[in-house]
């Protein structure tokens, strides 16, 4: 059975004021597999800015779906079947507004949590009113967000390809949502992102199949404790695979050096291999206030790629 509640109201007016919100997250991430569990905290405070527009309907491009401002996006609590189909696990599903008045498949975004958070990783992050502060602007046009809980062991016990986190998603979580919900399946239209442990998988998938998503985000990877089989080590996937997805982002703060030295390493290995990819080093420890710190940045990174699809298909 699916609950339903509302995110936030949207009033058409001639002006929006874009209130800042603070979300308090009192978890820090803690690492899987070894990792240290010490982390001070701290603030990272390299955010880009956003201005304000005046119109209450933001016109969107003709082969973009149109924004509405009228009603509220919705958060709905969902669950999708895992291996063997005796099981199940929660994923939250965020449906933007004028969801059911529209017929046009929209893209869609999964979030990956980190380790050992849950489904609510990213929204405590305040991930929802990021987006919605962006979509009210007319910064990012209408998306389908997908939060699921990532089950043990496939989570931090699995590596890769059969029976492990990678069929979880591919054969389960993402069937299920094109399945139940208006989705476009065009890779183009499909990212995945995750943070730390969340991060490497989303990688791993993200690089093993570029036919599914084409927009790849890693925020802080923990690549410094993945001890992979070759054939899902994102590093020789890198370097192997002939196709990689078109968008990849990858994060790192200052103050995190035992993830930051082998996130570091990747991306020098992107960049020696003519990799495309956009790169944020962010101030901030591994946890919470760093990752909130740079959401518009992850936003703003998706809706340019999704543009950039738009831009190909007209062109």
């Amino acid at each position: 059975m699916r609950n339903e509640r509302n995110v936030k109201p949207w009033t058409l007016c001639l002006v929006f004021v874009l209130t800042a919100i603070t979300v308090s997250c009192a978890q820090s991430q803690i690492p899987q597999l070894g990792e240290p569990p010490g982390k001070a905290t701290a603030t990272a405070t390299r955010t880009a800015s956003i201005t304000p527009s005046a119109p209450a309907l933001v016109p969107a491009p003709s082969s973009t779906p149109a924004i509405c401002l009228a009603e509220n996006g919705r958060l709905i609590e969902e669950s999708y079947d895992l291996p063997g189909g005796t099981n199940t696990a929660p994923v939250k599903i965020y449906l933007p507004p004028c969801y059911e008045k529209s017929e046009e498949d929209l893209p869609a975004a999964y979030f990956l949590h980190g380790h050992p958070q849950d489904e609510e990783h990213w929204i405590e992050l305040g991930v929802l009113e990021t987006y919605e502060a962006l979509y009210s602007l007319g910064k990012i046009e209408p998306m389908i967000l997908i939060f699921p809980f990532l089950p043990e062991p496939y989570f931090t016990q699995s590596d890769g390809g059969p029976s492990s986190l990678e069929e979880v998603v591919l054969d389960h979580l993402v069937k299920m949502v094109n399945s139940e919900y208006r989705t476009s399946a065009a890779p183009s239209d499909q990212a995945i992102l995750g943070i730390s442990r969340g991060g490497v998988w989303a990688l791993e998938i993200g690089f093993r199949h570029p036919e599914v998503f084409d927009i790849v985000g890693a925020l802080s990877p923990a690549l410094a404790y993945n001890h992979p089989r070759r054939a899902y080590d994102p590093f020789i996937i890198a370097q192997a695979e002939d196709e990689l997805p078109s968008n990849i982002l990858i994060s790192v703060g200052d103050r995190e050096p035992q993830f930051a030295d082998e996130v570091d390493r990747f991306a020098r290995q992107l960049a020696a291999s003519d990799i495309d990819f956009t790169y944020i080093q962010h101030e901030g420890r591994h946890e919470d206030d760093a990752w909130k710190s740079i959401l518009e940045q992850v936003f703003q990174f998706v809706g340019d790629a999704l543009r950039a699809s738009r831009t190909l298909v007209l062109g």
